[in-house]
Formats: C-alpha cells, structure tokens, sequence
C-alpha cells in the first residue's frame, strides 16, 4: 500500500519501526521490498 500511496500517515511510521528491527524486511514480492518501496517514496 506503500507504493500506491494509500494510507500513508499511518503505514510510514509502523514501515519505519519494522525496518528497525530487519532492514531486509520483505513484503510480499521479495527480501528488502519495503526498504525498496520506502525509499523509492522517500525520493518523490
């Protein structure tokens, strides 16, 4: 939902938290997809 910027006020900050603990976190595509999607975001 990240990447369809959708819900981000309240996803940003919990996708945030949850890369604290695994910078490699995956979300459903592959390992490190919502580091991947977060930056991408972050650039825009």
């Amino acid at each position: 939902m990240i990447g369809q910027k959708i819900g981000l006020d309240d996803l940003i900050p919990l996708a945030l938290e949850s890369l604290e603990d695994n910078i490699l976190l995956e979300g459903n595509f592959y390992c490190g997809n919502l580091l991947n999607v977060h930056c991408k975001f972050r650039s825009c």
